[in-house]
């Protein structure tokens, strides 16, 4: 069993019944308790105490209190392990098995999603225990020393015309919890840091509570913080799931990763979830449609390396307890995987079949050619949960409300031109010059938003060819209800592809990114599009054929419309948020 083990002694000295004093209009120890109850982790979670009126406040909020402290082991000098020592023997007498526990001490600034990712990282690394620790607020090895009073001395001579950035990284035990297995803790006879690792807490939320002074500091700053919204998870509130999502959004990209990213989102914020989105970009306006969700946003330089990436997610994770992680980008490789892994970092990735190993919790894969791909790269592969296939795919609620009613249309009237909303590399206008010849009358209805660099290009072409029913659309907002209104789609393979399925559109796919292959090919197989290959590879007369065969092959469509709604039924979102809400 693993057991929280939170030491509450009566007769503090400095801060008179400390652990029972009102913290915010709370009882301080009930912070602890709260804690270990929101953490979910352990099978008890006992308050060692002297006392009876300790004992029973601490039942009065949820924890247990068995036995009373002897008073041999609970005076001024009694160090915390003999009292640890005491409640593991005692529980261990009662023929319990303790695999970890976690001692807790009395303080506001806990947070249940640090008790959990610290045990991961215990865990993760195979390590003996973990300590919380955190920076100074000013590099130590500059400190000074007063002399008689009056004069000063450097504290470290060795340093003292070190710049400050020069200094190696020095940290402090933070005094808040400490993780321990059970077996670890036993064999070791004296402190040690042998195989305990650290686990990086942010500076503001690593306050003794010593003396009155750190009292008053501590409730200033609670309050602070309380005010800010990043501490949520206090006695007095509600829980809510806390979710980081860190996609990449850029014109050469595309638009794919925000926009599935997004669907989760809105879907995440109807059930009380809160969203924080850390999202790499080569400009602040690559975002601006994040803005209408009302998330919190932090961005990142395109030019980031994958460490320092890591990294933030990291330091964000724990400075907003952040439950779980969504990895939508391309650069989740080994090394990257690793240093979430080994900090504890629960998370979603998205995978398209890499054969990279993975390290996350669960994999999602939304694509066609998702049964295809080997997952046995899983590290854990009894822990590590797949979400794959097209029923896993996020789609906007827009998507949802259209569901069966899209009539198949046996003559075509529109074709639809979509290729994300970034760079298209060129396909637009290659597809609209392609099939010139086509019946003028058939509406070239066309989507592309104001990032795509070939925009001014495609205006152009529609005045040129004015004799051409060109209806270019920038920006649209009604995605879903463009493509019902088109009777063949000439698409890329990503995201756009998914959508299309979705709605029943018989469509000819183009891939114009090395991962829309599989996609695309898989898209075919599986009877509901057919892909054209590379545009790179693809002539002008190859898709006037292909698509001159396609309007002409009434069967063949009518197979693709009834096909592709039975693959992507628009619920992949509210599958996943489940799974995330629910684990």
């Amino acid at each position: 069993m693993i057991v929280a083990i939170i030491p509450a002694r009566g007769g503090s000295k400095r801060i008179p019944k400390k652990n029972i004093k009102p913290f915010a209009g709370v009882p301080l120890m009930a912070y602890a308790i709260n804690a270990a109850i929101q953490a979910e982790l352990f099978d008890d979670i006992i308050v060692s105490t002297d006392s009876e009126e300790i004992a029973a406040i601490a039942k009065k909020y949820g924890a247990s209190a068995p036995f009373l402290r002897p008073a041999c082991l609970s005076d001024d000098h009694t160090p915390t392990a003999a009292v640890l020592k005491h409640t593991i023997h005692w529980l261990q007498a009662a023929g319990k098995k303790i695999e970890a526990f976690c001692c807790v001490y009395p303080n506001p600034f806990i947070s249940p999603s640090n008790l959990k990712s610290a045990y991961r990282v215990m865990k993760r690394n195979k390590a003996s225990g973990v300590i919380p620790v955190t920076t100074f607020t000013s590099p130590v090895l500059r400190a000074l020393k007063m002399t008689h009073g009056k004069n000063l001395e450097f504290l470290f001579p060795d340093y003292a015309s070190c710049r400050s950035q020069d200094l190696p990284g020095i940290v402090h035990d933070v005094g808040q919890f400490y993780w321990w297995d059970c077996k670890a803790f036993l064999a070791f006879k004296h402190p040690t840091l042998e195989k305990r690792v650290p686990y990086l807490i942010p500076r503001y939320l690593a306050q003794d509570l010593d003396t009155p002074e750190d009292w008053e500091t501590a409730q200033r700053l609670f309050n602070a913080i309380i005010k800010d919204g990043k501490v949520p998870e206090s006695v007095f509130q509600k829980k809510e799931k806390r979710i980081l999502i860190r996609c990449d959004v850029s014109v050469k990209t595309g638009f794919g990763h925000l926009r599935r990213c997004m669907a989760l989102a809105r879907e995440l914020l109807t059930q009380g979830t809160f969203i924080l989105f850390l999202c790499r970009c080569e400009s602040a306006e690559d975002f601006q449609e994040l803005n209408s969700l009302g998330t919190e946003i932090e961005p990142l330089p395109w030019s980031v390396s994958p460490e320092s990436d890591a990294l933030k997610i990291i330091d964000l994770c724990r400075i907003y307890s952040i439950d779980t992680v969504i990895v939508d980008h391309y650069r989740a490789d080994r090394s990257y995987q690793e240093m979430l892994y080994s900090n504890g970092i629960k998370w979603l990735q998205f995978d398209g079949c890499k054969r990279e190993k993975l390290y996350c919790d669960f994999v999602l894969n939304p694509s066609f050619a998702a049964s295809d791909c080997d997952y046995n790269c899983r590290i854990d592969p009894e822990k590590t949960k797949c979400l794959i296939g097209p029923e896993f795919a996020f789609l906007r609620e827009e998507f949802r409300k259209w569901k069966g009613k899209v009539p198949f249309k046996p003559v075509v009237n529109t074709i639809l031109f979509s290729f994300g909303g970034g760079d298209d590399r060129g396909a637009t206008r290659f597809c609209l010059e392609a099939t010139c010849e086509l019946d003028p009358a058939i509406k070239r209805l066309v989507l592309v938003s104001s990032y795509n660099p070939n925009l001014d290009d495609l205006v152009k072409f529609s005045k040129t060819y004015s004799r051409l029913n060109i209806d270019i659309r920038i920006n649209e907002r009604e995605i879903a209800k463009s493509i019902a209104m088109a009777d063949i789609g000439l698409i890329s393979g990503g995201t756009t592809l998914l959508e299309a399925a979705a709605m029943g559109l018989p469509s000819l796919i183009i891939q114009i990114a090395d991962n829309q292959s599989l996609n695309a090919r898989a898209c075919e197989k599986k009877g509901a599009g057919v892909d054209l290959g590379d545009i790179q590879s693809l002539t002008p007369e190859t898709i006037m054929v292909q698509l001159k065969k396609l309007i002409k092959n009434k069967p063949l469509r009518q197979g693709m419309a009834k096909k592709g709604p039975e693959l992507v039924d628009g619920y992949g979102v509210k599958r996943v948020a489940q799974v995330l809400l629910n684990q």
